[in-house]
């Protein structure tokens, strides 16, 4: 049976190769550039010397005493990221798989998911632009157009309309700090909630209890629609 490239699986030299520019990437999230510091990462991670091979091959920049990842190397990481990334949102906030299961499902999906399926992900999910661990997620050309072929199985709370029901899968917290407050009051991921109303301010229900707040909080709360 022939092969399509949504389906073609890589080798675990390529998957290796991904593993290190993908270690290399959230170390300079972190901060962290200096050669010994990445060659010890590497080396604990991969239990291989790659990094070598990635300047040979033109995915990083070796000069001196810093790591720095080329445009084609950067490109793959983020790529990688990603794929990961979303698949942990996919593992979480639509499959409900324990947290202790989803890293390593993740570090599998990673390597086989396809562009393609990416971004079929990414719009299902209602283009997240964060993990489950508050990690940013870099954007696919469907975050950029805002493809919506696919109806999205996470919504912001503000596209919820008045008497639906919905479960909170996830806030962006960094994005709006005055969620800890509501977290205080029960709006945690997990809980189900109903949409009172939008206007003048928006109000739901959580348990015995009513909320309020105002419309940009509420498009910083993803949740599942409930039918």
């Amino acid at each position: 049976m022939q092969t399509s490239p949504m389906t073609k699986l890589p080798s675990e030299h390529d998957e290796m190769i991904e593993e290190a520019l993908g270690v290399i990437l959230e170390a300079s999230e972190s901060g962290t550039t200096g050669r010994p510091e990445i060659e010890a990462l590497l080396t604990s991670r991969l239990n291989s010397n790659v990094l070598k091979e990635l300047g040979e091959r033109g995915m990083v920049d070796l000069k001196g005493e810093s790591v720095s990842l080329t445009v084609d190397g950067e490109a793959r990481a983020k790529s990688l990221m990603r794929r990961s990334r979303l698949a942990e949102r996919l593992l979480k906030d639509v499959l409900n798989v324990p947290d202790e299961f989803i890293e390593p499902a993740a570090c599998q999906w990673e390597h086989i998911l396809s562009k393609e399926v990416a971004d079929s992900i990414c719009t299902l999910l209602g283009h997240p632009k964060q993990s489950p661990r508050h990690q940013p997620i870099p954007p696919g050309e469907c975050c950029r157009t805002s493809l919506t072929q696919v109806a999205p199985v996470v919504q912001p709370l503000s596209k919820i309309a008045p008497g639906q029901s919905a479960r909170i899968s996830y806030l962006l917290m960094k994005q709006h700090p005055e969620l800890d407050r509501l977290l205080s009051m029960g709006l945690v991921p997990g809980t189900t909630v109903e949409v009172l109303q939008h206007y003048p301010t928006f109000v739901v229900q959580v348990n015995e209890s009513q909320i309020a707040f105002d419309e940009a909080i509420a498009e910083g709360v993803f949740v599942h629609p409930r039918p």
